[in-house]
C-alpha cells in the first residue's frame, strides 16, 4: 500500500496497438527517353511488445490471461504487472519496425480509450524513450548509422537482455527519469526522452515526439531493423481512494511519417 489506509486494486491494461501506425507514399519515378512511369513508395510501420514476452499481445497488463496472446491456441503473457497501487512505476517495450519502401520517421504517439469509466487517464503519467546499448555484443562502443535510429533484431535482443533485469527489479523513480536510473544501477544502456505528460494529453489526439526517430528503410523483407520504445507508466502517487478497485484499458498507437519532402 502506497498511500492511505485502503488497499488499492487498480486493474490498467495499457494495450499496444499492433497494427500501430499508418503508410503515406510518394511518387518516385523512373524514365526513359520515350515514356516515363510512375509507381508509389510506402511508409508500413510494425511493432510488437518485447522483453521475451509472447507476442503479439498488450504491453501492460495486470494478469497472464490479461496478457494472452490472441493465437489459437493463446499464450499467456510472461509479464503481468499485478494491481497497482499509488506511486508504482512500470516499464514496458515496444519494438517498432520499418517494413516499407521509402526511409520514415516516426514522430507522433497517442491513445485511445478503449474503457475509462473512472477517468484513470488523469492519474497515470507516462513518459516515452528510445533505448540504445552503449556497448556492442562484443563489448565495442556502439555508434548508430548516420540517419538511422534502428538497430537489426539481433542487437535489439542483446539490449533487451541488458535492460529486462532492470525494469522487473521494482526501482521506484519518476516517469521523466529513466536515464538517470540507469545511470545509477549501471545498466549499459542509454535512454532519450521523447515524451512526457498524462495518459489523457495522449488519450486527447497525437503528440509529438521530440526529437523523432529516423528509420531507415531495408529494402529487404528478410531483414528486420527496428527502434527499440520504453515505456514508463506511474499511477500517480497523489491518487484519492476514489479510484479504489477501478478498471481502465488503453491503446498506444505510433506514427510515421515519409521522410522526404517532409524532414531535412
Amino acid at each position: 500500500m502506497k498511500k492511505g489506509m485502503f488497499l488499492i486494486a487498480v486493474a490498467v491494461a495499457l494495450v499496444a496497438v499492433l497494427a500501430g501506425g499508418a503508410t503515406f507514399a510518394i511518387f518516385t519515378g523512373s524514365a526513359s527517353n520515350n515514356n516515363k512511369t510512375f509507381a508509389t513508395g510506402t511508409v508500413d510501420i510494425d511493432s510488437y511488445r518485447d522483453g521475451f514476452d509472447t507476442i503479439p499481445g498488450p504491453m501492460f497488463y495486470t494478469t497472464v490471461e490479461e496478457g494472452q496472446t490472441p493465437t489459437n491456441p493463446p499464450y499467456p503473457g510472461l509479464k503481468p504487472t499485478g494491481i497497482w497501487a499509488p506511486g508504482d512505476t512500470h516499464i514496458r517495450f515496444l519494438v517498432v519496425y520499418n517494413k516499407g519502401s521509402l526511409d520514415a520517421v516516426l514522430d507522433q504517439v497517442k491513445a485511445e480509450v478503449i474503457s475509462d469509466p473512472n477517468n484513470m487517464a488523469s492519474q497515470m503519467n507516462v513518459a516515452i524513450y528510445k533505448i540504445l546499448p552503449i556497448y556492442l555484443p562484443d563489448g565495442t562502443p556502439f555508434a548508430p548509422l548516420p540517419g538511422d535510429d534502428c538497430m537489426d533484431q539481433e542487437l535489439i535482443n542483446h539490449t533487451s537482455n541488458l535492460i529486462n533485469p532492470f525494469i522487473l527489479s521494482g526501482y521506484s523513480f519518476g516517469v521523466a527519469d529513466l536515464a538517470q536510473a540507469l545511470l545509477e544501477h549501471a545498466v549499459q544502456c542509454c535512454a532519450d526522452l521523447l515524451w512526457c505528460g498524462k495518459l489523457s494529453d495522449l488519450t486527447a489526439g497525437y503528440r509529438d515526439l521530440n526529437p523523432v526517430i529516423n528509420m531507415k528503410s531495408v529494402g529487404n523483407p528478410f531483414i528486420k531493423r527496428g527502434c527499440l520504445l520504453a515505456f514508463v507508466v506511474q499511477f500517480d502517487k497523489n491518487a484519492n481512494n476514489g479510484y479504489q478497485g477501478a478498471r481502465a484499458k488503453f491503446g498506444f498507437t505510433v506514427k510515421a511519417s515519409q521522410k522526404a519532402n517532409v524532414y531535412p
